[in-house]
C-alpha cells in the first residue's frame, strides 16, 4: 500500500485499540461491519472514489460514509472515518477496511487471550487446504462466485473453528476471487499463512512453520524453540505439520527465512554441486 493508506490503515487501528475493556464478541461484531463496508465498497468503484475524493473535505466524506452504511457500529464507524482523513487512493480504500476487520478480530482476540489459539487453527485449516487438492481448487476457483465458496467452507469445517478463526477463513476464501480489490490475496493458502502470523505477532509470538518427517517429541521442540528464540531475540510459537516427504532433518521457515535440513534436500544439493 501506499504511504498515505498505511497511515489510514494506522489512524483507524489506533481507534480500535483506544477502546478498552471490550468484550471479545464486541470486536468480533465491529469487525463483521468493517467486512461488510468492505464489500460494499471493492462492489462500487463510484463509492469508493467518492470516499476518497481530495474535492471533498473530510467532514463531507464522513458524512456520505454515515448515509452509506447507516447500521455501521459506532467504533467500526469511528475507525473508517479516521482512516478517511489521509485515504486517497480509492484502489486501496478496500484493503484499507479489510486489514481494519482483521485487526478488530485479532483486538478481539487479544481481549480473551487466545490470539495463538486462534492462529493454530488457522494453520489446521491451512494444513488441510494443503493437503487436499480437490478442496483447495474448489475454495480458490476464481471462476466461481465467492459466496458460493464460502458456503463450501462452511459446509467442510462445520463448527470446527471458532468464530474470529471460522471469519477470518472466510475473508480469506472470499479475497481469493477475479473481482478481489484486496492487496495481495494471491493464494488462499498463502493469505491463511500471513494471517496466522499476524494472530502470532498480536500474542507477542514470531511463528516458526516445522515440516518433519515424524511427530516431534517435546524435548525436540522445546530445544527447537530455545534455538529459534535465542536466534531472533523473540517468543516462538512452533507450528508443526508431518510430512512424509522431509525425508530426516527438518524444515523450518520463519517469516521469508526457510531452514532446509532434510536429508532430502541435502542428497539434491550434493549432486548438484557433483553435477557442477
Amino acid at each position: 500500500m501506499r504511504a498515505s493508506s498505511r497511515q489510514a490503515l494506522e489512524k483507524g487501528k489506533e481507534v480500535i485499540a483506544g477502546q478498552t475493556g471490550v468484550a471479545a464478541e464486541t470486536c468480533y461484531a465491529w469487525a463483521d461491519d468493517l467486512f461488510v463496508l468492505s464489500d460494499l465498497v471493492q462492489g462500487s468503484s463510484r463509492i469508493a472514489l467518492a470516499l476518497t475524493d481530495p474535492a471533498r473535505s473530510h467532514e463531507d466524506r464522513s458524512g456520505l460514509l454515515t448515509a452509506l452504511a447507516e447500521n455501521l457500529s459506532d467504533i467500526a464507524r469511528e475507525a473508517v472515518i479516521a482512516a478517511l482523513a489521509t485515504a486517497h487512493s480509492s484502489q486501496e480504500l478496500p484493503t484499507v477496511i479489510e486489514r481494519l476487520g482483521e485487526y478488530a478480530v485479532r483486538y478481539g482476540a487479544q481481549a480473551e487471550g487466545k490470539t495463538i489459539e486462534i492462529a493454530d487453527e488457522v494453520f489446521s485449516l491451512e494444513q488441510f487446504v494443503r493437503a487436499n487438492q480437490q478442496v483447495r481448487s474448489a475454495l480458490s476457483d476464481r471462476n466461481r462466485d465467492p459466496k458460493y465458496r464460502v458456503r463450501l467452507l462452511q459446509e467442510l469445517i462445520g463448527g470446527q473453528l471458532s468464530r474470529p478463526a471460522a471469519t477470518l477463513a472466510a475473508r480469506a476464501v472470499k479475497a481469493v476471487s477475479r473481482d478481489s480489490k484486496i492487496e495481495g490475496s494471491v493464494s488462499l493458502t498463502g493469505t491463511l499463512r500471513h494471517i496466522r502470523r499476524d494472530l502470532a505477532a498480536a500474542g507477542d509470538a514470531l511463528v516458526a512453520t516445522v515440516q518433519v518427517a515424524m511427530p516431534l517429541e517435546p524435548a525436540q521442540a522445546e530445544r527447537l524453540r530455545d534455538i529459534l528464540s535465542q536466534r531472533y531475540q523473540k517468543n516462538i510459537h512452533l507450528q508443526v505439520s508431518v510430512d512424509p516427504s522431509v525425508v530426516g532433518g527438518m524444515k523450518v521457515r520463519v517469516g521469508s527465512q526457510v531452514f532446509d535440513g532434510s536429508v532430502a534436500t541435502i542428497i539434491q544439493e550434493t549432486k548438484q554441486k557433483l553435477a557442477g
